[in-house]
């Protein structure tokens, strides 16, 4: 008896094991290796954009990509560093969007894909969110 629960909690275990495993890459919270900043990126698709907006409030700051006619883009270097220049968020987004939990202060913003390098300088206060839209030619995208 006590081989046939131990196996039925395995099972079960298992079975949870499976389900995380194909859960949504954009449920996944990351943090950044230093302070501990949460963060996501994601956004490829309809569906994921969908669930990137279903968790937007839990973030303060939020970087969109995309071309200058208005497709989405990913696939570059994230880099935010503080007003002390200490890198605070280093990361590759793979989808158009990025949320992250920033402290208040300033900031400074690099991005870079295929080669073109973006930057922006921004800041979050006690109770706002900050939204940063970074628009590439349409040569880049690729």
């Amino acid at each position: 008896m006590k081989m046939s629960k131990l196996m039925s909690t395995v099972a079960v275990g298992a079975m949870l094991v499976a389900s995380v495993s194909q859960a949504s890459e954009v449920n996944r919270q990351e943090y950044a290796a230093v302070d501990l900043i949460p963060y996501v990126t994601g956004g490829i698709g309809a569906t994921e954009r969908e669930e990137m907006h279903a968790i937007e409030p839990n973030y303060n700051f939020r970087l969109e990509m995309a071309t200058a006619s208005g497709h989405y883009i990913g696939n570059a270097d994230v880099e935010i560093r503080d007003a002390n220049g200490d890198v605070m968020l280093q990361t590759k987004a793979d989808g158009p969007l990025l949320f992250a939990d920033l402290d208040p202060g300033k900031y400074s913003l690099n991005v870079t894909r295929n080669g073109e390098l973006k930057m922006k300088n921004f800041s979050i206060s006690k109770a706002s969110k900050r939204n940063v839209l970074l628009l590439w030619n349409d040569a880049y995208s690729s």
